[in-house]
């Protein structure tokens, strides 16, 4: 299986408040212009706005971005139609689980991508205040 991933940092809030660019137009200019499977968006709005997942967008992220900074954080992302699935990663696996993204929260993302019913990899998205 070829698999193609990018990543994009969205830089939301400079494209918001002096652009006036709004998040969902640059999902919509990813899906078609950067042809890939997974997408990893850092300065993303969190949650991706509601036309993005009506769109058939599925994504992971943590909840409320940086805490107490913005509603932006880092999200992996799988294009409609690409008959992948996320499953958001919290912790390292093992004897003593270990919390992802506690130092920098919403700065780091981590996901199994499942292609039906196999786990094909594991993708994080990693972002650096």
């Amino acid at each position: 299986m070829r698999l193609r991933i990018a990543t994009w940092n969205l830089n939301t809030w400079i494209n918001k408040a002096k652009k006036k660019i709004l998040n969902e137009q640059l999902w919509a200019w990813a899906l078609n212009n950067i042809p890939s499977d997974v997408y990893i968006f850092t300065e993303a709005q969190t949650p991706p706005p509601e036309r993005v997942t009506r769109a058939g967008w599925s994504a992971v992220h943590r909840p409320g971005g940086f805490p107490n900074v913005s509603g932006w954080g880092t999200l992996i992302a799988v294009a409609p139609d690409s008959g992948l699935q996320l499953q958001h990663l919290t912790h390292l696996e093992g004897p003593k689980p270990y919390a992802l993204d506690s130092h920098f929260p919403g700065s780091l993302t981590a996901a199994r991508l499942r292609a039906g019913d196999r786990d094909i990899a594991t993708v994080v998205g990693l972002y650096l205040p």
